[in-house]
């Protein structure tokens, strides 16, 4: 049996104990490891939601470098979502010695291109300037600036970001040829690009020497 004496000389004993131990986690104890960092998206990954055929980064396709023209293929955004439903690209419309492909009407190739071009965003520009009238409903249209991403084929590193300013007049061009539209109410779309104004801003890229 321990006496009262005893009793108080152990408690002051496991407290000392206690403070001690609790001292040395303090100070001594391993540091929490720091979370581990998101990873990055990295430019080919980044590329590879510009669809192209085959997908891009493609080690089949040839380098961009030497002197312009630089063989050409556009691409298709897999997650677009524009605030604006722009107005879709053909390949055929740019000049001979500029597509990768040949024939205007054929499916782009990307293993012959030494770029591939996307579409990655359209911005909305001022007012209203027009509307398109559908079988239920209507969609206004607004002046909007277009984002070229031209990514090197081969790699999927991004060359350069062209911006282009709508200019398609009338304004009413620029809606669907579909005029018996059904669906839900459609976005409200983006001012065309004129052709000649297109190429015009894509020219000093296509015929300059690669860099």
């Amino acid at each position: 049996m321990i006496g009262n004496g005893a009793r108080r000389a152990l408690s002051a004993t496991l407290l000392a104990a206690a403070l001690t131990s609790s001292a040395g986690c303090g100070s001594d104890a391993p540091a929490s490891p720091a979370p581990a960092a998101r990873p990055t998206t990295t430019e080919a990954e980044a590329a590879s939601l510009c669809v192209a055929r085959p997908a891009m980064p493609n080690p089949d396709a040839p380098p961009y470098s030497g002197a312009g023209p630089h063989p050409l293929s556009m691409g298709i955004m897999a997650t677009a979502s524009y605030s604006l439903q722009g107005n879709p690209f053909d390949h055929a419309v740019l000049p001979d010695g500029w597509r990768a492909s040949a024939d205007p009407h054929a499916l782009p190739d990307s293993s012959s291109s030494q770029l591939t071009v996307c579409l990655t965003d359209v911005r909305q520009r001022g007012s209203a300037i027009g509307r398109c009238t559908w079988t239920y409903s209507t969609s206004d249209i607004y002046p909007a600036t277009y984002a070229f991403t031209f990514y090197e084929t081969r790699t999927g590193r991004t060359v350069r970001v062209v911006h282009i300013d709508s200019d398609l007049l009338p304004a009413e061009e620029s809606c669907s040829g579909d005029s018996s539209y059904r669906g839900p109410i459609p976005p409200d779309r983006a001012q065309g690009v004129r052709t000649a104004t297109l190429i015009d801003a894509l020219r000093p890229l296509m015929t300059s020497a690669a860099r």
